[in-house]
């Protein structure tokens, strides 16, 4: 089963999941001019989504390995959002600003991007093959959701250098 920890982090990242929600509803304007609709749509997708999964794996103990790696990749938003409101509220100076923005992009490579080739090794030797032990229905969850952050991960670390190299021309 999952620790308690695992479950509290669970609950209080999805209580973050939540806000997030809150925020896209709210100012869905402002979100929309800042991400794109698409990057809005693949928020929502994802915030859902996890809202829906990560509690049932956590409760059933069903992949809470993925579940506790996610979880554990979750950090690199306090940089993000460190970055994302001292630039908007004009916090700190270019050269400040300049060392939280590659503290987030370092961070976010090192917590999300570098480990993900080992993490889809062990998606694949554990769901991808018959009789892994899960029930067919949480086998297709696993199988089906998996894969999405890893690809959401790559599209924002690819988005994050175009836009830094972007701000250095």
């Amino acid at each position: 089963p999952l620790p308690i920890t695992g479950l509290v982090s669970v609950g209080v990242t999805c209580g973050y999941f939540v806000l997030d929600c809150a925020v896209l509803w709210l100012y869905a304007r402002e979100c929309e001019a800042e991400q794109g609709a698409s990057g809005v749509a693949l928020m929502w997708m994802h915030h859902v989504v996890s809202l829906i999964v990560w509690p049932y794996c956590a409760v059933t103990s069903r992949g809470a390995f993925f579940v506790i790696f996610f979880l554990f990749t979750e950090w690199s938003n306090l940089l993000q959002n460190i970055y994302g409101l001292s630039s908007a509220a004009q916090l700190v100076g270019r050269g400040t600003l300049l060392a939280l923005g590659v503290a987030w992009i370092v961070g976010f490579f090192v917590n999300r991007i570098v480990p993900a080739p080992w993490a889809l090794y062990a998606y694949w030797r554990v769901l991808a093959r018959p009789g892994c032990g899960f029930s067919p229905v949480g086998r297709w969850t696993g199988l089906l959701t998996v894969p999405v952050p890893f690809g959401l991960n790559a599209w924002w670390f690819s988005l994050m250098l175009k836009e830094a190299l972007a701000s250095l021309a």
